[in-house]
């Protein structure tokens, strides 16, 4: 059966000519010029005027003739669609407009895509449903079911995590509690202990009197009885009582004696300031801080930490680092010609003067840290795992030929693109080093005998020189050359660090103070912090973080402590192990703080949010007086530099360690 105002041409089944609906029912042929949308009908010019003009159809839509190419007649009722539009709820979604890719009613078509492409749904279903369409739109689906799946195992591997992760941090308070309970516990037993000792000393003195007035009271009662007996006699009287005299003067005595000895010792409970201190503090124990946010279901938790077992084994004293030879002045004399001459580079001329602005004893760690501080319990979230054992997998001669004495390389310094500097304080240089070629690049002469250096903005170094009490400004892009005139400071100075636009120095004698870029002194603590010695021999800093966040680590050859500091410098914790033995150079790796243990030959690893510390295994053997150590996370390799007096091949060498993957 033919459908309504189509003509076919003879022999054939496409269709040549779309008619007008209307007037083909009334027998005539029209070619049909539109289409109204919402009656559904081809219209020729003179029905789509007349359609235009009626009241009940002139808001119709009506598709000129570019429009209806394709045929547009609906397919039987049962392929129509039902779906009401979102706009128009009580029409049926019948059209798809290509041009904005949206499903439409006749009311759609009406007011808003009058010289759109329009297609009727019917029409293009079939091909849709047959099309790659169809398939890509089943892969969508099948692929977020698949996600949200993978979702919902990530949410409960999280649950299990969150868990664990509450569990762990619960555990490690109640533990660090469990201590702090334990040395108050302990404190109580010891001045308890004092108090009754003294008690019993005093008991046992006056129980001892109690006897001793009794004797003398019964020798004075004798005496008086006799001489009453003696009252009527006046002769025997006066002689009994002239010889009672002396003994009744030595009773006195002896009663004096015993007054005295009734004299007890007095004694009162203080209470501790530092107590008193936390007991007025609102972080005692520690605070819960959040961390950065575990971004994958893959990551690691940081709560599965390694064994927290302590190294006990000890090294014999053998002596501290030597700081400076004493002839070091007489040294630099018959050197100072020769030493200008060194430079692999040629020297820039300082600039006259530069202004720099800045931006805006304890044996128990945990005792000072209860008494301190608040202990953090926040482990890094992009700390990076250093094994405990690594593999020697170079040696690196550094001593260049121009040098005439051996190196003594005291600090060490990471540079960004794989730099390393060195300081070697026995030829009184700094040298620059390519890590991937293990090639020095740039070697500069120091005006003084260099000690340690750190790293400023803009990359430029400050270079601590503790025989001329100054600290030295470096710049490092390109090759090494000296900045304007140095800082004089007022004593040795040996370890330096930059925090927040300012410098934190460590002086001989045990002092550190906080400076500006300029030299002035900002804030400051010495060897008497407190009452009691706080370090003797502060010889590195190392700090760690930025802002008011941060953290100041000072190690002290003399007392074998690791002092942490808030950027106040107020005391937080003081770190002993008996594994560490004359502390040296330190260097953070993540939420791991390297020590060089000098004369117990062996680098430690401390676990900054526990305090814990682990030795760290170099190729299964002992290292040899460890001086500074420095790892390089984008080459995988550990850096370590060594002292010992006459051993000139240790003395001339960076040792590379590669770490285990």
């Amino acid at each position: 059966m033919e459908v309504p105002g189509r003509k076919r041409q003879k022999g054939t089944s496409t269709v040549d000519i779309t008619l007008c609906e209307p007037c083909s029912q009334d027998g005539e042929t029209f070619p049909a010029e539109a289409f109204c949308s919402v009656c559904r009908e081809f219209l020729c010019k003179t029905c789509s005027n007349v359609h235009r003009k009626l009241r009940a159809t002139k808001s119709h839509a009506l598709l000129d003739k570019s429009n209806i190419t394709t045929p547009m007649r609906l397919k039987p009722d049962e392929q129509e669609s039902i779906e009401p539009c979102e706009i128009h709820p009580k029409e049926s979604i019948k059209y798809f407009c290509s041009t904005h890719q949206t499903l439409t009613c006749g009311h759609c078509l009406a007011f808003e895509h009058r010289s759109c492409d329009i297609t009727l749904i019917s029409e293009i279903s079939k091909d849709f449903k047959d099309g790659l369409e169809h398939g890509y739109v089943y892969r969508v689906i099948d692929r977020l079911i698949k996600d949200i799946d993978a979702c919902v195992s990530n949410v409960e591997n999280r649950i299990e995590l969150v868990k664990k992760l509450g569990t762990n941090e619960i555990n490690k308070l109640r533990m660090y509690r469990d201590e702090v309970t334990q040395y108050f516990e302990e404190r109580e037993k010891s001045l308890l202990k004092k108090v009754r000792q003294l008690k019993a000393n005093d008991e046992t003195m006056l129980d001892s009197l109690t006897p001793k007035c009794n004797n003398l009271k019964s020798k004075v009662e004798t005496i008086l009885s006799q001489l009453k007996e003696l009252e009527g006699n006046n002769s025997q009287f006066f002689i009994k009582g002239r010889r009672a005299l002396p003994h009744l003067r030595s009773l006195q005595s002896a009663l004096v004696d015993i007054k005295k000895e009734t004299c007890v010792q007095q004694y009162l409970f203080i209470k501790d300031p530092l107590t008193e201190k936390l007991l007025a503090s609102t972080t005692g124990l520690g605070i819960v801080e959040k961390t950065s946010e575990l971004k994958t279901a893959e990551s690691t938790p940081y709560y599965t930490s390694t064994s927290n077992t302590r190294t006990t084994a000890t090294k014999a004293d053998t002596g501290v680092p030597a700081r400076c030879d004493q002839n070091k002045s007489r040294q630099k004399e018959r050197r100072s010609v020769s030493a200008k001459n060194r430079q692999t580079e040629p020297h820039v001329d300082p600039v006259a003067s530069i202004k720099f602005k800045p931006p805006s004893n304890t044996e128990d760690s945990y005792r000072t840290s209860m008494l301190g501080a608040a202990l953090t319990f926040k482990p890094s979230a992009d700390t990076e795992d250093i094994h405990l054992t690594s593999m020697l997998d170079a040696a690196i001669k550094v001593k260049p030929p121009s040098d005439t004495e051996d190196c003594y390389l005291t600090s060490m310094l990471l540079l960004p693109g794989e730099r390393l500097l060195l300081v070697d304080c026995n030829n009184d240089t700094v040298m620059m080093m390519a890590l991937q070629t293990s090639s020095l690049v740039s070697q500069i002469s120091m005006p003084g005998t260099p000690w340690d250096l750190c790293l400023l903005p803009r990359a430029m170094v400050a270079v601590t020189m503790p025989n001329i009490k100054s600290i030295q400004y470096m710049e490092t892009e390109g090759h090494l050359s000296l900045l304007g005139n140095s800082i004089k400071v007022r004593d040795e100075c040996y370890g330096i660090g930059y925090l927040n636009g300012r410098i934190v120095v460590s002086y001989n004698g045990g002092r550190v103070e906080m400076i500006d870029l300029n030299g002035k002194t900002i804030k400051m603590i010495d060897s008497t912090c407190s009452g009691r010695p706080a370090f003797e021999d502060p010889c590195f800093v190392e700090i760690i973080g930025e802002g008011h966040n941060a953290v100041i680590y000072v190690s002290d050859s003399k007392m074998h402590t690791i002092t942490k500091f808030d950027t106040d410098l107020r005391i937080i914790q003081t770190f002993k192990e008996h594994a560490l033995r004359q502390p040296t150079g330190m260097s953070a790796i993540g939420n791991q703080l390297l020590i060089c243990g000098y004369t117990s030959n062996n680098i430690l690893s401390l676990d900054m949010s526990t305090g814990q510390m682990k030795q760290l295994l170099i190729d299964e053997k002992e290292i040899l007086q460890p001086c500074s150590v420095c790892y390089c996370p984008h080459l995988k390799k550990l850096y370590v530099i060594c002292y010992m007096f006459g051993n000139a091949d240790l003395n001339n060498t960076v040792f590379v360690y590669k770490m285990p993957k």
